[in-house]
Formats: structure tokens, C-alpha cells, sequence
């Protein structure tokens, strides 16, 4: 949610008024500077000359990011066609108001187009006469880099309209105009005489900036973040689950992708049965039900066949078989073969089993119980996300972690291996989001039916 314009005014008020850099550096944050132009001027065609050449002395003050306001002097000497001896030199004092056209243009060294409007008194002054009055005058210009940050290029082209009783002069005496018109073309230097550096500082950390997350505000797209949350790249705070729920107000984060979530980021359970809505396989259970690890009401699911194997419990010699796993007639698994682990989750990038695997992972210790010679493989595969020698590590200690779990609840050590492949063994595509799922895996595999060690060459 962004923050309201009062907020966002009391946030910006308080940083100038508690950071150093902001409360020593006043406004204009732009540093003021200096301009020396030569100028070439082509005089009104009333006059009796060729062309002028002369120069402009400014001095600037920029009273924001784009606007500035200028004062200065200018000079020019006219050469007369009809006469090479005698020149008319014309001068100007004045003030102009600038304004670039590029944002932080005044600023920052930045190739900026700008343009001037101003006026002020304008001398003429010839052999014969000398006159004197107000001037308008409009430019374009442009302002260029150079390499530091102290130094521009300047160009521009000025039109000027000179207003006096008789204005500027000129050899033939029928001449009397109110009004001249003058063109000159101006290029030099622009010098910043204030702190550059600073004041960009300044102007990045109290003014861009308001809920101070390292983002600037034009790049912002969650504006008024909380203090301390971290953000991503368009400010914005993070989800690293990718279930809608940010991470500081995420109650569950690691949630499989996927996986419907409530407003706190934690899978859905619409029936409160302890079993979210993904791995449910009797949904909508009657509330206070005594579940199983697939939600359904262990009354229901034990009348006939507790462990779902297509063998009724009065036949079943082996009872608590892992739903999915071969068996015979009598309920007992008799070949080698390799079930997935479905259920079975550990933290995001981590080798640490998540509490919802437990269920899953208490029906291989019931199967492991119920056939006492039985010796099995537990293998850990990622998707290729990463590199190979990284998805092998983390495959290894997913499969360590699920073996230590099996031993803690009672298993023999000598009944069990595990080992990582990593991504070298994909039973999907990579290129898809459920391919690199069903990938991401831990398998069930049976090794050996009978008393003894497990057979090394039957491990893949």
C-alpha cells in the first residue's frame, strides 16, 4: 500500500530535518556556476554591416532541478560594409530565466537541450550617435558533457528585439525605427562553483528516496515500504515462496509452489483436519474426525483394508504397507521396485525435512516394522536448477536427512543406504515448472525381501 500524500510530506520532513547532508545543503540543490561565450552576431538588416563578433559573461542560479536564473553582460563589435574603419559596438546587461528540458539536467553532467527567455538595457554606440534601451530576447541551447563534473559545453542562438526612441543607429539618417532585430550565436564553457558531489548525495538520500528502502521513488513500484523489509529490485517486498504472501507477513514460508495458501501464507486446510487441501484425499472430513495422514477418518479407512494395499486386514500379513508399493496375496511386498515420496518436504534450498513429510515418512517405518528383512535405498534427485555439483550435495543430504529420520524412529541402521544423484536422474522435463517438481524427489527403494546385507550391486 502506498503511502498518503500527508505521510509521504511528514516522512519527507523528517529525513531533511535528521540528515546532516540535507540540513547543511539548502535549496537550489544544483550547484550555482559561471558562463563565458564568444558570440557571432548578424545585425538587422537596416543596419550598413556585415556581421558582429564579441562574447557573453553569465552568471547562473538554479532555483531547481530544471529552472535557473541567469544575469550577465554581453558586447559586440559590428563591421560596416561602407565603411571598414568605422564599427558600431553595441553592449547589453541583463537577466534571463532558463529552463532545461531534461530532468536534473542543471544537475547532473547530462547531454540537456534548454531554452531562455529575458531582457534588460542595450547600449549602442557609433561614431556619430549613442543610444540607449530595453532589449527582449528568446534562446534554444544546448548543454554538453565534457568528462568532469565541474565543466559543460554550451551552445545557443538568441533573438533579440531592441526597443528605443531611436534605436540602435545606423549610417543612413532617413532610418528611424523604434524597434531592431539582432541574431547571435553563442558558444563557450559552463563552470559549477558549488560542491557537485554533495549536493547529488544529498539530493539521492533525502529527496528520491522517502521510505528509504534503496530504491528511488520514479523506480519505486511499492512506495512506503516498512523500515527494515527487505525489497527487490522495484522496491518492492520480497516472496520468496511465490504463494502472494510477502515474507515479513508470510506465517509459513517455504510453501510448495503452487500450493494454495490463506491471507497468512500457510497451505489451506478447509476442513481442519490437519491435512492441507493438496495432500487430502477425503476432503471435507466431519469436523472432530480422527484422521489418517491422507484425511480420511481412520474408521472409514480401516473397516476393511487399514493400509489401502487391495488386501483385506484379516488376509494382510503385512499391515501398514506404503499406499503405492506392490504387494502379494498376502499383503507383503515380494520384488524389488522404487515408490516416490510423495509428501515428503524440506526447506528451500536446505536439506532439513519439513514437519508436513513426517506423516509420509511414519508409513515407511510402519512398512519397514511389518517386513523385518526387508532393506531398502533411500535416493534424494533435484531438477536442474543450479549447479551439478551443488544439486548432488543437496540431494545427499536430503536422503541422509530421511534415513536419520527412519533410524530415530527405531530402524536398524544396516537396513538402510541412502545416496544423491542430483539431476542426473530426471523422470520429467526441466523445462517446465511441474516437470522440475516431479523431479525434486525422494524415493522409496526396495533392495532386498530376506535376512542379510544389502547387495552392493543392486544398489544403482
Amino acid at each position: 500500500m502506498s503511502a498518503s500524500p500527508p505521510i509521504r510530506l511528514i516522512a519527507l520532513l523528517a529525513t531533511l530535518l535528521t540528515t546532516p547532508a540535507a540540513w547543511t545543503q539548502e535549496t537550489p540543490a544544483p550547484a550555482d556556476y559561471l558562463v563565458g561565450m564568444a558570440s557571432y552576431a548578424k545585425p538587422d538588416h537596416r543596419r550598413d554591416a556585415d556581421f558582429g563578433a564579441g562574447g557573453h559573461l553569465r552568471y547562473g542560479y538554479p532555483l531547481s532541478q530544471r529552472w535557473a536564473l541567469e544575469v550577465g553582460a554581453f558586447a559586440i563589435d559590428i563591421k560596416r560594409a561602407s565603411d571598414q574603419d568605422l564599427d558600431d559596438f553595441y553592449y547589453g546587461l541583463g537577466a534571463d530565466a532558463l529552463y532545461a528540458l531534461r530532468e536534473n539536467g542543471l544537475q547532473k553532467n547530462l547531454l540537456t537541450p534548454f531554452v531562455l527567455a529575458g531582457g534588460g538595457l542595450f547600449h549602442d554606440d557609433v561614431k556619430t550617435e549613442r543610444d540607449t534601451g530595453a532589449y527582449l530576447n528568446l534562446g534554444l541551447g544546448l548543454l554538453a558533457p565534457l568528462g568532469h563534473e565541474r565543466l559543460r559545453l554550451r551552445l545557443e542562438g538568441r533573438y533579440l528585439l531592441v526597443l528605443a526612441d531611436n534605436a540602435p543607429a545606423a549610417t543612413d539618417p532617413a532610418i528611424n525605427s523604434n524597434r531592431f532585430n539582432e541574431l547571435q550565436v553563442n558558444l563557450g564553457l559552463q563552470f559549477a562553483l558549488g560542491n557537485v558531489t554533495v549536493i547529488q548525495q544529498t539530493v539521492a538520500e533525502t529527496l528520491i528516496d522517502l521510505d528509504q528502502d534503496g530504491v528511488e521513488d520514479r523506480q519505486d513500484r511499492c512506495p512506503g515500504t516498512p523500515p527494515g523489509v527487505p525489497v527487490d529490485i522495484h522496491g518492492c517486498a520480497r516472496d520468496s515462496d511465490a504463494d502472494g504472501v510477502v515474507d515479513y507477513q508470510d506465517e509459513c514460508p517455504n510453501t510448495p509452489v503452487g500450493t494454495p495458501v490463506d491471507t497468512r501464507g500457510c497451505a489451506r486446510d478447509d476442513d481442519l483436519d490437519g491435512v492441507i487441501n493438496g495432500r487430502e484425499l477425503c476432503p471435507n472430513t466431519p469436523a472432530g474426525d480422527d484422521v489418517d495422514s491422507d484425511g480420511c477418518t481412520r474408521l472409514q479407512a480401516c473397516d476393511n483394508d487399514c493400509d489401502q494395499d487391495g488386501v483385506p486386514n484379516p488376509d494382510d500379513f503385512c499391515p501398514g504397507t506404503l499406499r503405492g508399493l506392490k504387494v502379494n496375496a498376502r499383503g507383503c511386498v515380494e520384488e524389488v521396485q522404487t515408490l516416490v515420496l510423495e509428501g515428503v518436504r524440506f526447506g528451500f534450498d536446505e536439506a532439513w525435512l519439513e514437519s508436513a513429510s513426517f506423516p509420509i515418512l511414519d508409513r515407511a517405518v510402519e512398512t519397514l516394522r511389518g517386513q523385518p528383512g526387508m532393506q531398502i535405498l533411500i535416493a534424494g534427485h533435484t531438477d536442474s536448477m543450479g549447479s551439478d555439483a551443488y544439486n548432488l550435495a543437496l540431494s545427499r543430504g536430503r536422503a541422509a536427512s530421511v534415513e536419520r529420520y527412519l533410524i530415530e524412529q527405531g530402524i536398524a541402521p544396516q537396513r538402510l543406504r541412502s545416496q544423491g544423484f542430483g539431476e542426473s536422474r530426471p523422470i520429467a522435463s526441466n523445462d517446465t515448472e511441474e516437470g522440475r517438481r516431479q523431479n525434486r524427489r525422494v524415493e522409496f527403494q526396495v533392495l532386498r525381501l530376506g535376512p542379510g546385507e544389502i547387495q552392493p550391486e543392486l544398489i544403482p
